[in-house]
């Protein structure tokens, strides 16, 4: 397979992971926060076990999607560091895996708890608590290492364009901060669950990955990397 055609395969995958995600997203149901009663925990695992089974299979769909999106796009930003221990294009294809790896682990901790109504309050809070911990972390580390990185390589080379390295530098910026402060927070606009800053940084990382993926699509026919954008 060639260059462009990586391109081409790359941008469309990351695109149709953003739409399973964004369903996936919203699908889950409203989930209680850190302060919810044992009996609130149950009543949202026996009400939505469906939706849960729904999201866990559509992420399943979506993880080998998004792989696909951050190959191509770790091989394109290996081709615009050049020659050199290309340490950015490895941190963001390192991001990406530990941004995958957790928000399955975290989806993974909702769907098993989702089949055993009867577990313990303590059992059932500890594997929400888990879950929620690992999406905190997948954005955190992952998202941070893995959009930070590639603006970091779209500004020293031009790669991807000037306007997606300059959101990508907020992004990252953003979703770092968020998510340490997030790492305080049970209630209010930082609360990892359901907190509004929280969602922000969800929805901008969506945005950037479809927009990342664009600029694959839209340069893939022999155009220098430095000039993509």
């Amino acid at each position: 397979m060639d260059q462009s055609q990586l391109r081409r395969l790359g941008g469309a995958a990351g695109i149709l992971f953003t739409i399973l995600f964004l369903i996936a997203f919203f699908i889950s149901g409203d989930p209680p926060g850190f302060n919810a009663s044992p009996e609130q925990l149950a009543d949202y695992f026996a009400d939505n076990r469906g939706e849960l089974q729904v999201t866990t299979a559509l992420l399943i769909a979506a993880g080998p999607l998004f792989l696909l999106f951050l190959a191509a796009l770790a091989r394109v930003l290996r081709i615009g560091e050049g020659r050199g221990p290309a340490t950015l294009s490895a941190a963001a294809y390192a991001g990406g895996l530990i941004f995958a790896a957790l928000i399955l682990l975290a989806v993974g901790l909702l769907w098993a708890t989702s089949y055993h109504g009867g577990l313990e309050a303590g059992a059932m809070q500890g594997l929400y608590d888990a879950s929620n911990g690992s999406f905190l972390l997948a954005f955190g580390i992952g998202v941070t290492t893995l959009v930070g990185a590639t603006a970091a390589v779209g500004l020293a080379t031009g790669t991807l364009g000037r306007w997606l390295s300059v959101f990508g530098v907020v992004l990252a910026a953003y979703t770092l901060v968020v998510a340490i402060i997030a790492s305080f927070s049970e209630t209010g606009a930082f609360n990892p669950i359901d907190g509004d800053l929280t969602g922000i940084a969800v929805l901008a990382f969506l945005v950037w990955t479809v927009w990342t993926s664009i600029v694959l699509i839209a340069h893939a026919e022999g155009e220098p990397v430095g000039s993509i954008g």
